[in-house]
């Protein structure tokens, strides 16, 4: 079955995929995922300190949100129907808290698709290989994401989908970025490399924190 991420980025210049069982329900694995926040994730707290450090020492500031950060889902919204049988935000909707949600979004992540139970796909747009100087693109909408082909910049997506497999849910979490230009490819290639082994981490660390709270509420 071909994801949201999938339909998204379908050819993506980097990608890395981590999965998990966990023995708990859908709705069960969909809450605890939902309801995540950075301070659940401590041994997540060194690697993003080490990167903002080096940052604040070349530019003289913080970076932005970028593909190796761990993105905290939306305070939640009522998801809209969305072609193929997911769900996708509405811009100019309030948001409505969902249960078990997390209380406050991560800056610079955009919810792109939500199908409760299913799939979430979170996006952002940037130039994150140039840390504190990202000019980074605001995303309101799943159009704005879909369309944006500026030169110079990368598109990421960070994507949970959930799948029954023999009474238990498999937790996949997806990256996926394409760049918009050889000159932005050939500047987010190093980066990327660099930043790999502590974001492939980080997703091992959100996926086993997940099943222990699923399974062991």
């Amino acid at each position: 079955m071909v994801t949201s991420a999938e339909r998204l980025i379908p050819r993506p210049d980097m990608s890395e995929r981590h999965t998990i069982l966990i023995d708990a329900s859908r709705e069960r694995v969909w809450d605890t995922l939902t309801g995540l926040t950075g301070a659940d994730i401590p041994l997540a707290k060194p690697l993003f300190a080490a990167r903002a450090l080096a940052s604040r020492l070349i530019h003289g500031r913080t970076p932005q949100s970028h593909p190796d950060h761990t993105p905290q889902p939306h305070p939640s919204f009522t998801p809209q129907p969305h072609p193929g049988g997911t769900s996708q935000s509405h811009p100019g909707h309030t948001p409505r808290p969902h249960p078990g949600g997390t209380s406050r979004s991560h800056p610079g992540f955009t919810p792109l698709v939500v199908d409760p139970g299913r799939e979430l796909v979170l996006g952002l747009i940037g130039q994150w290989w140039r840390l504190g100087k990202s000019q980074d693109v605001p995303v309101d909408s799943l159009t704005t994401f879909e369309t944006f082909d500026r030169p110079g910049f990368a598109k990421g997506t960070f994507a949970f989908s959930l799948e029954e497999e023999r009474g238990r849910i498999r937790l996949t979490t997806e990256t996926r970025v394409a760049t918009t230009s050889p000159d932005a490819l050939r500047a987010f290639r190093p980066y990327w490399i660099v930043i790999r082994p502590g974001s492939g981490l980080i997703r091992h660390l959100i996926l086993r924190t997940v099943r222990s709270r699923a399974q062991h509420p």
